[in-house]
Order: structure tokens, then C-alpha cells, then sequence
């Protein structure tokens, strides 16, 4: 810097010549564009002769004055017009630079005035950047300094706010407790004294005896409220009698109204023969059969059984069955199909002929001259119909699946989304939002990932498809299932020849299967919809424990349950606790994941729940992190948090195996006793730090029992309830 300023200074006292107009004009404009910000720069000294002294100059005060100013500067600037004029000068001086460097290669004016005015206008200009530089660090400093001020102050408040609130709530607690206590008679609410002296009979009131005896007149307002409630209760059974009167009535009624629904049903059976005569029905079956007609055969098998079954069960399940798509399409389709064949049967008859050779040969190159991409989309294209099975359940609850077939790959595969309405009147469609994964491993190991069929593997090869897992949310899931009750098997069933008997083949492995898939797939409704319902009522932080099964828990939890929120799979894999579940593949990205909060005093209590698809023949797998003051603790490193993960995860669903069905609220309520009793034993063992504000409520036998150091999370319901260890 030392250097700069002296040079500086030296080029200072070679200029002896005044500036031209055209610098002045460039000077006057260039602190025109700074004046936004008040650049705070000290004026340039005159030049000094050698024959002349300089003035005496204190350089500290000039730089307390210039930081002060700089520093006002900061704080009153406008970053934006700041960055603004920032990159104005920074335009301005590369102009500058490129004038100087075509002046240095000879494409410019090789006047030596003109070239020291732009050296000093680049300059000014470099000079200007630093400064503005130097302000915006300043304001940054400025900001993180009053940001570190507030939150200190902050964080100092709210400390002291927890002291008093914990104060008062003691306080709270003890006075409630004086409060609260009650005599039999108090607690009957009896009405006010100057009430009671003007409604109340003289014999009863007394007031020459009460007035002065407080006793006396405690007697005489209980035995007015006795004969208060006497009459209430004549009145009880007066209006009871005209409840069953009008009751009576209404049987009457209903009963009418019941005897016209025959002659409504006999109404519609006499109306039958005029809609045969319109022929309504049988138009809609032919309608729809012309439509199954142009199905590929997997599908045509798939709506022929379906509607078999729908027919024999129609009374007994709500199951609709739809086809969906272009049957314009579809025909089109079918023609372009024949059209090759018949090409392909000359071309094989005619080989000799020389002009079907050449147009075989085009048509071969056209087809390898296609894209990669165009390869690739004609291999999973779909015909243009699709079966649609709707399945309900109890009331508006659906489940609705879509069946294609995939030409090339010749495949069928499925798409799934769940329909309820809830009680706001808006529909919800899936319980995690990711509708598809209803019906993964519908059967054992069958999670729709890769194509059934092994021929499939030679087209992917052939134009570089990786893995068919990539194409699921366009194509939808090729599950095992789904390729049996179309009739597909593979390896291709064998023994028989003929369309015929293929066809046959095809009916009879979709009988055989068709039943049993759509029981399954109930069955995962069913369970669905009864964990979509314990959701909901999570979500609300209302924890449903049966009648039951209360003996399983003591009367009261002083840890509270704070939220209940769903999280992705990537949310939960990004905690460090979680790692060793992942790696011993307990959960996957096939789960549905929830996150659960629970809190006492200044302990939180965290637990990560992933729930298989089919809940609950799998029960869901805690994973629990203990937070007190910043300290974290969790399975990977601490006994007693393993020991609950254990009690939670294993010990809870055997124990409550018959109500399955809220096998998730009764884990989180014995997850809020455990915390408890680890909160109250750790300061019993002297494990934890801080003030003792976790006051011992449990009965506990023994705080640790063995080598491991084992709490008492079972809970033993005799004698009022004590905790032991598991055995």
C-alpha cells in the first residue's frame, strides 16, 4: 500500500498541464453516478512543489473522522442501489480498460494526454468499487452485529420467561391442590343466599333462625334443594310419558311410509316389460361388447372374467367394471396391425421379386433411422383401451384400478388411486400421497418393479434401457398378479395347440386367480382405510386406546404428545439414528413415514415411524431420539433408548395382537410411559444434568436391574400399578 501511495503521489507531480474539458466532463459525470451513496473519500491533495512545505496534518483524527462518516454511510445506504451503481462503475471502467488496450496495440489515438486521462479516470473509477465494496461490508457487519444483539437478548428473555412460567406452575399447582379439596356437600351447587330467602317457602327458609346462624342456613338451602329436585324430577317423568306418546306417533308413521315401498317396488317390476320393449339394457351390453370386441386379448379375457364374477357376487360386493379409451383408436389400430401381416406374408411369398425386396429394404431403413428416443416409446406404447376395475368400501371409499397392455413388450400393467371424502367435504386420495403403493406386494415379493416377461430383456438391450423402473410412472406396474388374471403366465403355458385352446389356457389361469386377487386386494382396502382413519385421528393428536386395553397403561402420562405429521422417505434417511435400519433393509422407499413429537419440561422426545403397505400383518418400526438441552440420544449409542425401541417394537405388538387395528396409538401411548419413567430414573441415577424438575410419579420396584443396567418400562397393573423389568 506503501508502494501504491507513493507512486501514486509521484504521477501526481509529474502531471503539470490542467486537465482537458473532456476529462473534467468525465469527472463531473463519474461523481454524478456516486452521489446515490456519498462516497466518503478524502479530496485529493494539491500538488506540492518541492519549494513549498505541507500543511501539518493529524492522520488519526482524519481517520476516526473517515470511519465515523464511512460507517453512517453503511447504515443509511440502499444495498440494491448500491449493487446497482456497483455494476454501473464496473461497465464504465472495463470500457476503459478496452480503450486503453486498443490504444496499446495501435488501434486507437496514441495521444499521451489521452492516455493519462483514462489512467486516472481507471483509477477513480477502481477507487470508486472499493469504496462501495468497503460500505456493503461495512452495513454487513452493522447487520450482523444488531441480528447477534437481539438474538442474545432474546434467547436471555426467554430463559428467564421459562423460570417464571416453571415458578408459577408450581405455585399454580399448589394453590389448585388447597383449592380443590371439597366436602360432599360443597359440592353440590346450591342457588345464591338472596335468592334462596325470596323463592323459598318460610317454614323452610326460616329467616328468623338462619340469618344469624350460618349452620342453620346451610341446612335449610340443602333441604330447599332437596324439594327443588323432587319437583324437577316429576317433571322428568311427565316429559318422559310425552316422549313416548310422540315416539308412538312417529312409529305410526314410519310404519305407513314402509307399506308404500312394496307398491314402489311393484310399480317398477310392472315397468320391466316396457324396458325390454325399448330395449335399454340390452343396447348398453351390446354397446359395450361391440367396445370389448377391439380389447388385445389379455384384456378382452380380463373383462369377461370380471364381469363373470361381478355377475355371480353382485349382491354380496359393490364392484364396477369400466372400458376406458379411443375405440377409434383402437380400430386404427387393428387395421395397421393387418396391413403389416398381410405385407409381411407377400414379402415372404414374393422374396424373388426384386421390387419387394427394395421396398422391404426402405422400410428397414427407415425404421433404423429412427431416434433413439422414438425406439424407445414405441417399445412402451399402449393400446389405446384399458379395463377399469372400481372397488368400494364402505360408503364413498374406492379404490380404483387401471389395466393397459403394452403392445411391443406385451404385458399388462396397473395404475392405482384410492377415493375418500373426508369429513370437510374434500376428497383425499391416498394416506401418504403416493396412490401406487397400495398395492405393492399385494402378494409375497410381487412389488411390480420389473417387466414379468424374460423376453422383454433382448428388446432393452437393443436400444439401452437400463432398468424398466425407470418407465413405471408413465406405464404404470407390471405386477405378477395382474399378469394372471389376464391370463398371462410366464414361461408361456405349453401342451396345446390353436388359437382355441390358447385362448382356453388364458381363461382358465384368469379364473384361477381372478377371485383370490380381488379378496386381496379388499383386504388391503379394508386395512387402508382403518389406518387412513387412525391417521386422521393422530393428525388431531387424539390417541384412541379401547376400553380394554387400559389395564396395559397407568391412569396418567406426564409426557404430552405434541404432533403427528407425515415425512418422505428421503427426510428419514437423512437422519444420522436411522442409518442402521436402512442398511439392514428394515424399512425402504416402499414405506410410508411419520414423525412423531413428544415433550416433557425441556426434554423432546422424537420418533420416526415407517408402517409397511400391508398393516398391520407387519407392525411399523419406531425409531426414537431423545433430546434434552441439545444433548441427543438415541439406539446407536445409548442402552436405556434401545431397551424402549425394543419394548415398542417388539414387545408392544405381541401384547396388543387383538387390536391390531390401533396397534399405532397404543405403541405411541406406551412410547409417552417410557419416556417417563426414563426422564425420572435418569435423575434417580444421577445420568442427567440441570435442575431435578422431573418429579418421580411412577412406582418403581428397582431403578436398574443387571449388568445392562435395565429400567422398568413394563408396567404391572396390581395393587394401583407398578414398573419392573421385562423378563
Amino acid at each position: 500500500m506503501d508502494r501504491d501511495r507513493d507512486r501514486d503521489r509521484s504521477s501526481s507531480r509529474q502531471i503539470k498541464r490542467p486537465k482537458t474539458s473532456s476529462s473534467s466532463e468525465s469527472t463531473r459525470q463519474h461523481s454524478s453516478s456516486s452521489s446515490s451513496i456519498r462516497d466518503a473519500k478524502v479530496e485529493e491533495k494539491p500538488v506540492v512543489h518541492d519549494d513549498e512545505k505541507p500543511l501539518p496534518v493529524n492522520k488519526k483524527e482524519i481517520f476516526e473522522k473517515i470511519t465515523a462518516y464511512e460507517y453512517e454511510e453503511a447504515r443509511t445506504m440502499d444495498p440494491a442501489k448500491a449493487v446497482e451503481l456497483y455494476h454501473t462503475i464496473l461497465e464504465k471502467f472495463e470500457e476503459n480498460a478496452a480503450e486503453v488496450f486498443a490504444m496499446k496495440h495501435g488501434h486507437g489515438s496514441n495521444d499521451p494526454q489521452r492516455k493519462l486521462l483514462l489512467r486516472m479516470e481507471g483509477l477513480n473509477y477502481l477507487a470508486s468499487l472499493r469504496t462501495i465494496n468497503r460500505l456493503l461490508k461495512f452495513r454487513l457487519k452493522i447487520v450482523k452485529d444488531e441480528q447477534q444483539a437481539k438474538r442474545k437478548q432474546v434467547d436471555s428473555e426467554h430463559l428467564l420467561l421459562q423460570n417464571l412460567l416453571y415458578e408459577a406452575t408450581n405455585l399454580q399447582n399448589q394453590v389448585a391442590a388447597v383449592q380443590d379439596y371439597k366436602g360432599m356437600d360443597e359440592k353440590i351447587d346450591l342457588i345464591p343466599v338472596d335468592q334462596f330467602y325470596k323463592d323459598a317457602p318460610e317454614k323452610v327458609a326460616k329467616p328468623e333462625v338462619t340469618e344469624s346462624n350460618p349452620h342453620r342456613l346451610r341446612i335449610a338451602r340443602l333441604e330447599y334443594e332437596f324439594i327443588q329436585r323432587q319437583h324437577l324430577t316429576d317433571e322428568c317423568a311427565r316429559l318422559e310419558k310425552e316422549k313416548e306418546i310422540i315416539g308412538k306417533k312417529i312409529e305410526d308413521k314410519q310404519v305407513k311410509i314402509d307399506s308404500v315401498r312394496p307398491l314402489l317396488n311393484k310399480v317398477l317390476e310392472a315397468t320391466l316389460p316396457l324396458q325390454d320393449f325399448f330395449g335399454l339394457d340390452i343396447s348398453a351390453k351390446k354397446i359395450r361388447n361391440d367396445i370389448a370386441r377391439h380389447l388385445p386379448s389379455p384384456l378382452y379375457v380380463l373383462f369377461v372374467q370380471s364381469e363373470a364374477y361381478q355377475e355371480s357376487a353382485e349382491g354380496k360386493h359393490r364392484f364396477i367394471i369400466r372400458i376406458g379409451g379411443d375405440v377409434e383408436a383402437a380400430k386404427e389400430l387393428v387395421v395397421a396391425q393387418e396391413e403389416v401381416e398381410d405385407e409381411s406374408d407377400s414379402e415372404r411369398n414374393l422374396d424373388a421379386d426384386a421390387e419387394i425386396s427394395e421396398r422391404r429394404i426402405l422400410r428397414k431403413r427407415s425404421s433404423i433411422g429412427m431416434s433413439l428416443d422414438d425406439n424407445r416409446k414405441r417399445t412402451f406404447q399402449k393400446h389405446p383401451l384399458w379395463i377399469e376395475w372400481i372397488v368400494k368400501w364402505k360408503g364413498s371409499e374406492s379404490l380404483t384400478i387401471q389395466f393397459y397392455y403394452l403392445i411391443k413388450l406385451k404385458i399388462v400393467t396397473v395404475k392405482s388411486r384410492v377415493h375418500r371424502d373426508t369429513t370437510d367435504g374434500t376428497t383425499s386420495t391416498s394416506i401418504s400421497g403416493n396412490s401406487d403403493n397400495v398395492l405393492i406386494e399385494l402378494f409375497p415379493n410381487d412389488y411390480g418393479q420389473e417387466s414379468p416377461n424374460p423376453a422383454n430383456n433382448f428388446i432393452f438391450n437393443k436400444f439401452g434401457i437400463s432398468s424398466f423402473s425407470t418407465y413405471l410412472k408413465e406405464t404404470g406396474k407390471p405386477y405378477v398378479w395382474a399378469q394372471k388374471i389376464c391370463g398371462l403366465e410366464f414361461p408361456e403355458l405349453g401342451g396345446m395347440s390353436g388359437e382355441g385352446c390358447e385362448v382356453k389356457s388364458k381363461m382358465d389361469v384368469s379364473c384361477r386367480n381372478i377371485e383370490g386377487t380381488l379378496k386381496q386386494i379388499r383386504k388391503r382396502l379394508v386395512s387402508q382405510s382403518k389406518l387412513w382413519s387412525q391417521m386422521k385421528a393422530l393428525e388431531t393428536r387424539n390417541i384412541q386406546i379401547p376400553s380394554a386395553a387400559k389395564d396395559f397403561f397407568p391412569q396418567k402420562n406426564s409426557t404430552t404428545f405434541v404432533s403427528w405429521e407425515a415425512i418422505d422417505y428421503e427426510t428419514y434417511r437423512a437422519n444420522k439414528y436411522t442409518k442402521q435400519l436402512i442398511v439392514s433393509e428394515g424399512v425402504s422407499f416402499k414405506d410410508m413415514f411419520y414423525k412423531a413429537v413428544l415433550q416433557r419440561g425441556r426434554a423432546k422426545m422424537t420418533a420416526l415411524v415407517s408402517i409397511k403397505m400391508d398393516f398391520p400383518a407387519v407392525a411399523p418400526v419406531f425409531c426414537i431420539q431423545l433430546d434434552m438441552d441439545g444433548e441427543l440420544r438415541n439406539g446407536a449409542s445409548d442402552g436405556p433408548i434401545r431397551d424402549i425401541e425394543r419394548e415398542i417394537n417388539v414387545h408392544a405388538p405381541e401384547e396388543f395382537a387383538e387390536w391390531s387395528d390401533v396397534l399405532i396409538s397404543l405403541q405411541l401411548h406406551r412410547l409417552m410411559m417410557c419416556c417417563d419413567i426414563i426422564l425420572e430414573t435418569d435423575f434417580t441415577l444421577g445420568e442427567a444434568v440441570g435442575p431435578s424438575e422431573f418429579i418421580r410419579e411412577k412406582l418403581v420396584l428397582r431403578t436398574t436391574v443387571g449388568r445392562n443396567l435395565r429400567r422398568p418400562f413394563q408396567f404391572v397393573n396390581q395393587g394401583g400399578g407398578y414398573f419392573t423389568q421385562r423378563i
